[in-house]
């Protein structure tokens, strides 16, 4: 299963110190969910991070590019 998130700044100044985060929530009480979040600027892949998110819990990533 594939999901795209599209950038949530909608500051017009480069210069705003904006941080960005995604969580993954896993509601399964019994199947651990494997996930590869990919991330992208103008094309091109920035970095990756993979992880299994054990049943009823949640996993928070903050990339650092």
């Amino acid at each position: 299963m594939t999901f795209y998130f599209a950038q949530g700044d909608t500051t017009q100044s480069s210069s705003a110190n904006v941080h960005e985060f995604i969580t993954i929530l896993n509601p399964s009480s019994t199947t651990t969910a494997h996930v590869t979040a990919t991330y992208y600027s103008n094309g091109q892949v920035k970095g990756t991070a993979t992880v299994d998110v054990p049943p009823t819990t949640s996993w928070h990533n903050e990339p650092q590019f």
